[in-house]
């Protein structure tokens, strides 16, 4: 598999070692010290890498996380990828010092030999079981499933009321929330609720994931949290719709058409872009509908103003 590997220079001795133990093990590492070359465009190689990476490894310290930091970035693009990312502690630093995002994954802990460790990990057998733990229910006593990210010793306990915000593709047994990627979901008669063994989509990220449970999503959050998942699935009509209401209960009418015009663009985009026909024509439809919705909101913002 390929590992891109974000650090510190500072830490630079534990992280060659880590990339050369990896490497013997098969994989294929991206490792910025060695393998930018000179004339490289260093910040188009380093988003290639992190695209084509089917793992993020991001060493933890004092070091990586100071703000300004390169490794930050390259955190946030993996972030903004939906890339698999794996925190790994080189030092003493604690998870509250560390950003939102990297505070809902759990962190990988060396119990001796880092290099052995990680190797250990990134064998296939224990990789294809390491994922993120949710339990359903508010006790102890609930229901495993599948989720995203890493192997956690704790599970995470999904509270009930979002529990029933969660539905499940009876045939792939794909979950997805009810609001957000709705249109990956075919029939309403192919949805059923959540079960032990279903696997949260990737769409319901962790940080998204972790304010539902919190129940903290307010008008705001929600408007971020629906527009994120428009970039995820720009197709998804439901999600225009109810971030339009939002925008509208917010008196945001420059701003429902802004978005609108955007998701419109980027529709036409997958629309030139299809593979068959058929695709194509329902691409050109849903861009249709967008751009009724952005010319009604387009004509409210001007007599809004």
């Amino acid at each position: 598999m390929r590992i891109f590997i974000s650090y510190s220079r500072t830490d630079i001795d534990y992280i060659e070692t880590a990339a050369i133990a990896l490497e013997q093990q098969g994989h294929i590492v991206f490792f910025d010290r060695r393998d930018l070359k000179g004339g490289d465009v260093f910040n188009k190689k380093i988003l290639r890498e992190i695209k084509k990476c089917d793992y993020f490894l991001f060493f933890i310290s004092k070091n990586s996380l100071q703000v300004g930091s390169y490794s930050l970035s390259e955190l946030n693009i993996a972030f903004d990828r939906n890339k698999n990312v794996i925190p790994v502690l080189l030092d003493d630093t604690k998870i509250e010092d560390s950003p939102a995002r990297l505070q809902v994954i759990n962190w990988f802990e060396s119990s001796g030999n880092l290099d052995a460790d990680l190797c250990a990990f990134f064998d296939s057998k224990s990789i294809s079981t390491s994922r993120r733990i949710f339990v359903l229910g508010c006790g102890a006593a609930g229901v495993v499933v599948t989720g995203l990210g890493l192997y956690v010793a704790k599970p995470y306990i999904i509270p009930k009321n979002v529990v029933n915000q969660l539905v499940t593709n009876s045939n792939n047994g794909i979950a997805h929330h009810r609001d957000i990627c709705s249109n990956h979901i075919p029939f309403t008669s192919n949805q059923r609720k959540l079960q032990p063994g279903d696997v949260i989509h990737e769409s319901l990220r962790v940080n998204i994931f972790e304010a539902l449970a919190r129940d903290e999503i307010k008008d705001e959050d929600k408007i971020k949290w629906l527009v994120e998942a428009i970039e995820f699935d720009p197709t998804a009509l439901r999600i225009y719709d109810k971030l339009t209401r939002l925008y509208g209960k917010l008196k945001r009418y420059e701003s429902i058409h802004l978005t609108l015009r955007n998701g419109h663009s980027r529709v036409i985009k997958l629309a030139d872009q299809a593979a068959s026909q058929k695709t194509k024509v329902r691409y050109v439809n849903i861009a249709n509908l967008i751009e009724e919705r952005q010319v009604a909101a387009s004509n409210r913002a001007i007599f809004s103003t």
